[in-house]
């Protein structure tokens, strides 16, 4: 390539004033994949928080959370299998 064509070529990219969409889809994917990630994460402690919770709404709020876990090998299978891939 002449070395003219090629600043001609990086003028024109610059002059992109917002991202490109895919930009936003890609970053809006990666967070809610984070956040899907860190709640896998969160849901055996949960269970524990709601096991050891003493009032009623937060034994309710925490066992919704919790999705029924139980921490029996069924679930820890389960979970395992999760968060390995």
């Amino acid at each position: 390539m002449v070395p003219g064509a090629v600043a001609e070529q990086l003028r024109h990219l610059a002059k992109f004033p917002q991202p490109a969409p895919l930009d936003v889809f890609a970053v809006s994917t990666y967070f809610t994949v984070s956040v899907l990630f860190w709640y896998t994460g969160l849901i055996p402690d949960l269970a524990t928080l709601r096991d050891r919770a003493t009032s009623k709404i937060k034994k309710f709020l925490y066992g919704i959370f919790a999705v029924g876990w139980r921490g029996s090998n069924r679930n820890w299978r389960h979970y395992e299998m999760a968060i390995s891939c």
